[in-house]
């Protein structure tokens, strides 16, 4: 019965489900994560270049906690030394998911960083993850060592609705306000469109 029901559900649907699903799992094996429900939103990639171009993708976002401020000072730490990418690269990748993201009907993937900051009007959410794997959605070019994350920025109002950016390859900086961003990327980052929120 289950399985039939999963059958008829909409492909947008599925998504959500299967990154719940995924988060669910995460939460039962990580007891440093909150007790409240995880954030769910969705949204399409609208991406000009690269094996997503052509047409808009699904993308299902869930969001288990953000990171604390200790965290964060720890990365931004890291940061500044010399090395600094690859080590929080390194750190991130034997950390606990806070978070999952999937694209199309590919597998979820982790988020290991979640940056929630307040703005005029709402929120922006500014997820993390490592680099996701070759052939998935990079253009078959060489990509330095330094581009180790996969980042997600989504921009949204009260009511969860909004926009924002997928970047599949990017270098991290804190700026000189402590916010973490982008320092730069090797692929074109995409478009976010239709983002709203599925649970929050």
């Amino acid at each position: 019965m289950i399985s039939t029901a999963l059958v008829r559900m909409s492909q947008p649907f599925r998504s959500v489900f299967v990154c719940c699903g995924v988060l669910f799992l995460l939460t039962l094996t990580n007891a440093q994560q909150t007790q409240h429900a995880p954030e769910v939103y969705s949204g399409k990639i609208m991406a000009l270049s690269g094996l997503l171009a052509g047409k808009p993708t699904d993308l299902a976002i869930v969001i288990g906690r953000g990171s604390t401020a200790e965290e964060l000072h720890k990365y931004e730490d890291i940061l500044s030394k010399p090395d600094g990418q690859t080590v929080l690269a390194d750190l991130i990748g034997n950390g606990y998911d806070i978070g999952a993201y999937r694209i199309g009907t590919e597998l979820a993937l982790a988020v290991r960083i979640i940056a929630i900051r307040d703005t005029e009007k709402g929120r922006q959410l500014f997820l993390v993850g490592g680099r996701i794997p070759q052939g998935l959605e990079h253009q078959g070019k060489f990509t330095p060592r330094d581009y180790r994350f996969t980042v997600i920025r989504l921009n949204v109002n009260a009511k969860g609705d909004g926009e924002g950016s997928y970047l599949p390859s990017a270098k991290l900086r804190f700026n000189k306000e402590h916010i973490l961003e982008v320092e730069d990327y090797q692929t074109q980052p995409a478009d976010v469109k239709n983002v709203h929120a599925v649970r929050r």
